[in-house]
């Protein structure tokens, strides 16, 4: 075949989807327009819409394009909303009252919408402003009819007015029953305490009200007593003028609201205070049943108290000075005074022992004791001192206190029994025998202590100090035989001597 090569096109067209302007929602037997042919593509496609259109119930809808239109079918949805019956209805507190009590109407709405409006009315009569859900009254009377009317605002109702049930009221005439009461102080009325006057409203019933009207009068206690008096004696109660001479405790006398109470006590009669007493002359007395001061006797003074009657017998004792002292004694010595039994070695000016009215005063001086020695030298086993009578055995140095002279006597002894002359030319006598005079003949020019003891050992004759070439007169002695003994600073010489 004799033949060229050729092309063909073949065109093919997009589907397109046919688009319509939505249908509003409708309520149930509304009207409902045919829907339209023509699409609001911007070729608009023709078609047919299948099914029939139903204003009664929501229904999908399918348009069919016309044929070589390049086309799908497409679907509408219309909504038909049900209609509803809008009911109300109302319940009161109480339909059974009495006059001018408060009732409350309640209105309840079954599909009354999102904000249904309400009109109550009273005998068929709209109550003016009163258009809430609630309806409350104080002032219904018997027999009054209330009602509701309700505008529901459903999209879809059957109607927008909806009349509710109606109550009809049983009023019972409000009563009081009033009681006048007169108490004293206070009064008790169904379990309550009442203390001030007034009208007092209680229970009710049977729509009969109890009311009070109450007048307090202040309780009082004018004339009440409470005393005592002494016993034997009496008292006179002015509340009821009876006289009573025994205890009483809580009696009563009630005239009116007051109450007068007499309480009486007895009081023993007592002597509380009472004193007997006695002061020194000079000094002074405060009674503290008084307070007062005396200075001078009181027989029987009496300060009464109450039931008490304190009694002050005062006597005055005479001040006296039994028991004084004005003495001396010696310094080394003691003192016992009797006025308070205490011993004393010192010195005492003014003192006193007070016992009662009587002041014993002493008044002790010491006196200084003097030193007086006694040297005694003998040729003998013993020596009685005369001043104490004491007999000693051997030498020493003793004392003796004369408290009487305040003397401090000091002996200084010294017993010799052994005679034996030394063989010394220490120390001579002569001439010997003598008739007289005899001359002490010393080695030394020092002084010595010369004692001479006759042949019983008794000191006849002494002399402290001594010198060499003194003489001794012995005429005067009685003749015998004679002991010289001579002390020097270290030794003692003894030499006898007949004397003619």
């Amino acid at each position: 075949q004799c033949a060229t090569t050729t092309t063909l096109s073949i065109t093919v067209t997009p589907n397109v989807t046919p688009t319509f302007t939505a249908v509003s929602a409708i309520c149930s037997g509304g009207s409902l327009s045919a829907l339209p042919t023509s699409s609001t593509n911007t070729t608009p496609i023709t078609g047919t819409w299948s099914p029939a259109l139903n204003n009664t119930a929501t229904t999908t809808y399918t348009f069919t394009p016309t044929a070589g239109q390049c086309a799908t079918t497409t679907t509408l949805s219309i909504t038909v909303t049900p209609n509803v019956t809008p009911t109300v209805s109302i319940a009161a507190s109480t339909s059974t009252i009495c006059s001018g009590t408060s009732v409350t109407f309640t209105a309840t709405p079954t599909n009354g919408g999102s904000i249904p409006t309400y009109q109550w009315q009273l005998g068929g009569v709209d109550i003016i402003g009163e258009t809430s859900a609630t309806y409350t009254s104080a002032g219904l009377a018997n027999n009054d009819v209330v009602t509701v009317v309700m505008t529901a605002n459903n999209t879809c109702q059957t109607s927008a007015i909806a009349n509710g049930n109606s109550v009809t009221m049983t009023v019972t005439p409000s009563s009081t029953n009033t009681t006048p009461i007169s108490a004293c102080g206070s009064y008790v009325w169904n379990g309550t305490t009442y203390t001030s006057s007034g009208v007092y409203t209680g229970t009710t019933t049977n729509c009969v009200t109890e009311s009070l009207d109450l007048t307090i009068t202040p309780a009082t206690t004018i004339g009440s007593v409470s005393t005592s008096i002494c016993a034997g004696a009496s008292y006179t109660w002015p509340a009821n003028g009876q006289t009573y001479t025994s205890a009483q405790s809580g009696l009563t006398v009630i005239t009116g609201c007051n109450t007068a109470t007499l309480d009486l006590t007895i009081t023993l009669a007592t002597t509380t205070g009472s004193v007997d007493t006695s002061i020194c002359a000079g000094d002074s007395f405060t009674w503290p049943a008084n307070g007062q001061t005396y200075t001078t006797a009181q027989s029987g003074l009496t300060v009464i108290t109450g039931c008490n009657t304190a009694t002050l017998n005062l006597t005055i004792t005479p001040v006296t000075t039994i028991g004084s002292v004005d003495t001396s004694i010696c310094a080394l010595a003691s003192y016992t005074w009797p006025a308070n039994g205490q011993t004393y070695t010192s010195a005492q000016t003014g003192l006193t022992v007070v016992t009662g009215c009587n002041t014993a005063t002493l008044n002790l001086t010491l006196t200084p004791v003097q030193d007086n020695t006694l040297n005694v030298d003998t040729i003998a086993n013993s020596y009685t001192w005369i001043v104490n009578g004491q007999t000693y055995t051997t030498s020493g140095t003793y004392n003796f206190v004369d408290s009487i002279n305040c003397v401090n006597e000091i002996l200084i002894l010294s017993l010799t029994n052994d005679i034996a002359e030394e063989s010394s030319d220490a120390f001579t006598i002569s001439p010997n025998p003598t008739n007289g005079n005899v001359v002490i003949s010393l080695f030394s020019d020092d002084q010595c202590r010369l004692n001479v003891y006759d042949s019983q050992g008794q000191l006849v004759f002494e002399n402290p100090s001594i010198s060499n070439g003194e003489e001794v007169n012995l005429s005067d002695y009685s003749p015998g035989v004679y002991i010289f003994r001579v002390y020097t600073y270290n030794q003692i010489y003894t030499r006898r001597i007949i004397k003619n």
